[in-house]
């Protein structure tokens, strides 16, 4: 396994592993398969370009099969929000998960971060887990935040971790 920066080139790869994480588990995730579905190249390709934020990949044996996505965001210029993560089903329970989590911590740390945030959806109980397993600490929560394809609506959490 491998964990490393998507570059641009990737673009497509990295497409196709969030289309199909979002076929998976389209709870897990705020973005839909068909909004998503519907993204040209360029789109794409400006995620992957943007400066203020990266996305990381697992790759084992030269396939893409987990991602996760940090950005700095005007709202907290000086914590980063880390987002989009998703392992394959199939890898599941390999570590994948967590090297992505820290990759993007340790990225968040090299741009001089003390801390980094990270929105769940709240009934996704293995990710809330998850996030407390890695060091994260609930800070809000924000009810009814979220309006599902099914038209009800779900609260997410915002969580934190001091990286110092």
């Amino acid at each position: 396994m491998e964990i490393r920066e998507a570059i641009v080139k990737d673009w497509e790869k990295v497409r196709d592993l969030y289309l199909t994480l979002l076929r998976e588990d389209p709870q897990a995730f705020v973005d839909t398969y068909e909004e998503m579905s519907v993204k040209d190249g360029d789109y794409w390709i400006n995620r992957l370009e943007k400066k203020d934020g990266k996305t990381f990949i697992a790759i084992d044996d030269n396939n893409f099969v987990g991602m996760g996505r940090i950005n700095f965001y005007d709202k907290f210029p000086e914590i980063p929000v880390m987002h989009k993560l998703g392992v394959l089903s199939e890898y599941r329970g390999k570590g994948m998960a967590k090297e992505l989590v820290k990759a993007r911590e340790e990225w968040a740390k090299s741009r001089g971060a003390e801390k980094v945030r990270l929105y769940v959806i709240a009934d996704n109980v293995t990710a809330v887990k998850f996030a407390e397993k890695n060091g994260y600490k609930l800070l809000e929560k924000f009810e009814n935040d979220i309006k599902r394809d099914n038209g009800k609506y779900t609260d997410t959490l915002l969580m934190e971790k001091d990286l110092i």
